[in-house]
């Protein structure tokens, strides 16, 4: 099935590898996408995201000259999600925190857990959590109440398809969480640099598979050599990378251009930066 009369491969089943040093053929544009993991996207304007590999960020105004950063906590500035800043006065500087934690094991596919922390003035609206989640409406409210406010301080579970809104008077800073499964495979891999692919795949919420199966999105090897699972990909026409592509992925995930197989409606990245860990 993979080889044509002449002896090569089929345009369905041509391999995807090539030199990590050689331009990309145009052809192929299609192919550069994001490989997705948890995700804020600005329902304002779906361009301007945001990936959130395992750790804590906080989400709010722009800080102030002598703001003193908390250790092992990412600072985000809302007005990355929406340039035309509008009335940022009922957004508090820590507004919000995010809370993405390491998957416990990645050969079981299950998604990372996030939470989310009311640390805002005004409140956090978040739709699709269960009642327990809200706080109350007060009778002697009277300003504007926010829709679907949460508990404010409390570590609040969040899923794929919710929305945060951040404040009553600016409706753009509405973002939504989107979160699209991965899985990998890997082959020929020493028992070191395994741990370590475990370790990024940990990070980024990607699960890993023993066996290739048609749900694989990469194969990962150290060198190219012809293995059961190398040819599966293969004919799959999925792509082969180094270990190194998913420690660039975890390293710089909001500017590294991402290879997957195209499916699941990922938007294909506008940089032009590509990282030299594919073969």
């Amino acid at each position: 099935r993979a080889r044509s009369r002449a002896g090569g491969f089929s345009r369905e089943t041509q391999p995807v590898l090539r030199s990590q040093f050689a331009p990309l053929p145009p052809s192929r544009q299609s192919w550069l996408r994001r490989l997705d993991m948890w995700k804020l996207v600005s329902e304002a304007d779906p361009s301007r995201t945001r990936y959130l590999p395992a750790g804590k960020y906080q989400l709010g105004r722009t800080r102030k000259p002598d703001f003193v950063e908390e250790d092992n906590v990412e600072y985000i500035d809302v007005v990355e999600f929406n340039p035309d800043k509008g009335n940022l006065k009922a957004i508090s500087r820590p507004h919000v925190e995010i809370e993405v934690r390491p998957l416990a094991d990645v050969y079981k596919k299950k998604a990372q857990l996030i939470f989310i922390k009311d640390l805002s003035k005004f409140g956090v609206g978040v739709t699709g959590l269960d009642a327990k989640c809200y706080k109350q409406p007060s009778a002697s409210q009277k300003e504007t109440p926010m829709p679907n406010r949460i508990l404010k301080g409390a570590a609040v579970p969040l899923h794929h398809g919710c929305t945060v809104q951040l404040t009553v008077t600016v409706p753009l800073f509405k973002l939504r969480l989107e979160r699209v499964a991965v899985t990998i495979c890997h082959s020929l891999l020493e028992k070191a640099m395994s741990k370590e692919v475990e370790r990024h795949c940990a990070a980024l919420g990607i699960a890993i598979s023993p066996s290739w199966s048609t749900h694989c999105n990469l194969l990962v090897m150290q060198e190219l050599q012809m293995t059961p699972k190398m040819l599966l990909a293969l004919i799959d026409n999925k792509e082969i990378v180094t270990p190194a592509y998913l420690e660039t992925m975890a390293s710089d995930p909001q500017h590294a251009l991402f290879l997957t197989d195209g499916t699941g409606g990922a938007r294909a990245s506008k940089s032009s930066w590509r990282p030299a860990a594919a073969f």
